[in-house]
């Protein structure tokens, strides 16, 4: 199995993929949205996500 690294505090995408970290690429999910051409797209997110 082969585990990445969290990126705790990595805010370099360079580093971020150079160092083998955790990334999750939502360039498709985005394009998704797009082609759709939904009048409103509600996304939501956790409280306190993402609050550095």
């Amino acid at each position: 199995m082969n585990r990445h690294k969290l990126p705790i505090g990595v805010r370099n995408f360079h580093k971020l993929v150079a160092n083998d970290y955790l990334f999750c690429d939502k360039t498709a999910m985005i394009a998704d949205l797009l082609r759709k051409g939904e009048e409103v797209t509600l996304i939501t997110r956790s409280r306190r996500w993402g609050n550095w």
